[in-house]
């Protein structure tokens, strides 16, 4: 038999049309009616979502090509209306042929112009626990994982966030600008993921830009970082806690790269570290130490197995400057007696300058007990300056210039 087209069954045409009309508009609903229940249902639900309070000005959600985008996002801190994130907006591509196979892939994520606030309570607990503790399994909950997930999260985007952090306890605060990660995401199938970072500090000049590789199995990292003119002054806040009175800081311009374990305490590192204009006295105008510059030069530096390779160390115009009195010193006045001052001794408060002083010592130690070679050590005009004021009569030392300088100083430890 000849075949017939349908098509010039006028019936059928019809009956084609009305079909497709129906299916036109269903699926016009569906977009229409979808987004506004997206939002509505994130509201309703936000407490059993995130554990907080969740606000959008709109939602759009398209089911046919996965695409979801949120506008104008706002978390708040918990039983609070004070604001914890926000973010311009929110998008996000969901592959939806995959899952058909049974994988659920985020193809790409971007967060635009994100807000956070980090806070360290007087509890000694991060304003963020919560939701990490919404998580969190529950006590007694048995998880049976009869298969593993197939979830993948690709090419992640935060675009110029801005970062906050407070201490209340110390009290500190700062924040961090221009903040923007890349990351070309985590597959299902894999167990490493590389973050880009790049950011300004906020209140003082600075950039930061590095990269960091994360082994979420084995817990292994390996990192690189430029640090250009990074203003320390942010960190004196910590002194105010360690000192009746005083000032310091400097600048710092770093080229390192890394690598280590998150279970050690040491990682290993090379590069090129320089501090510039450093000093700490009882003002800016009054130094007790200080030098122009202090480049260290690394080739190896590995804590772990005990062995460091330093291509050069060099302080330029180094001060210090020390006065004894009857009682005690310009040291012990300014920073007061062990035990003297509250919280310097205490572990009710985070203090960054006794950590870095504590990790510094313990790398001293490690030092001392490794194999070590430094092909050049450098000290160019140091100025030290000691006044003894106890005595009926002032006594004074005042060696300057003072000048050191070193080749081929290492050491072997016996096997």
């Amino acid at each position: 038999m000849p075949f017939k087209n349908p098509f010039k069954n006028p019936k059928f045409r019809r009956a084609a049309l009305v079909i497709g009309i129906v299916v036109v508009i269903f699926f016009g609903i569906l977009l229409v009616v979808l987004s506004p229940l997206a939002k509505y249902l994130i509201q309703k639900y936000d407490e059993k979502i995130l554990g907080r309070t969740i606000e959008l000005s709109w939602v759009y959600v398209n089911p046919f090509t996965g695409y979801v985008y949120l506008k104008n996002v706002r978390v708040y801190e918990q039983n609070s209306d004070s604001l914890f994130f926000k973010a311009d907006g929110i998008s996000a591509d969901l592959s939806m042929f995959k899952l058909l196979k049974k994988t659920y892939e985020i193809s790409s994520v971007t967060v635009y112009k994100p807000w956070g606030h980090i806070v360290l309570k007087a509890d000694k607990r991060i304003n963020f626990k919560d939701i990490i503790d919404h998580f969190r399994p529950k006590e007694g909950t048995i998880v049976v994982n009869k298969k593993r997930v197939r979830f993948s999260i690709l090419d992640c985007n935060l675009k110029e966030g801005v970062f906050q952090y407070d201490d209340v306890i110390t009290p500190v605060t700062y924040y961090i600008k221009h903040f923007n990660l890349h990351s070309p995401g985590k597959w299902w199938d894999r167990d490493t993921m590389l973050f880009n970072v790049n950011f300004e500090s906020g209140a003082t000049k600075g950039t930061v830009k590095g990269n960091l590789t994360i082994n979420f199995k084995t817990q292994d990292y390996r990192f690189g970082a430029v640090v250009d003119t990074f203003d320390l002054i942010p960190i004196s806040q910590y002194m105010r806690v360690l000192s009746n009175y005083g000032d310091f800081g400097g600048i710092l311009n770093t080229k390192l790269d890394g690598s280590g374990n998150f279970k050690q305490k040491f990682f290993r590192s090379s590069g090129l570290i320089t501090i510039n204009v450093f000093q700490f006295g009882p003002s800016i105008y009054e130094d007790y130490g200080s030098f122009q510059r202090l480049v260290l030069n690394i080739i190896n530096a590995d804590p772990e197995h005990k062995k460091y390779v330093i291509d050069s160390i060099m302080i330029d115009r180094p001060y210090f400057w020390y006065e004894k009195y009857d009682s005690l010193d310009n040291l012990s006045l300014m920073f007061g007696k062990v035990g003297s001052k509250p919280g310097i001794h205490s572990d009710a408060q985070f203090n960054l300058i006794l950590k870095i002083a504590e990790y510094l010592q313990e790398l001293i130690k490690n030092f001392a007990k490794s194999d070590y070679t430094i092909n050049k050590f450098t000290l160019y005009k140091g100025n030290v300056v000691f006044t003894d004021f106890s005595p009926y009569e002032k006594f004074t030392v005042d060696a300057m210039p003072l000048h050191i300088r070193a080749d081929s100083i290492g050491k072997k430890m016996p096997a």
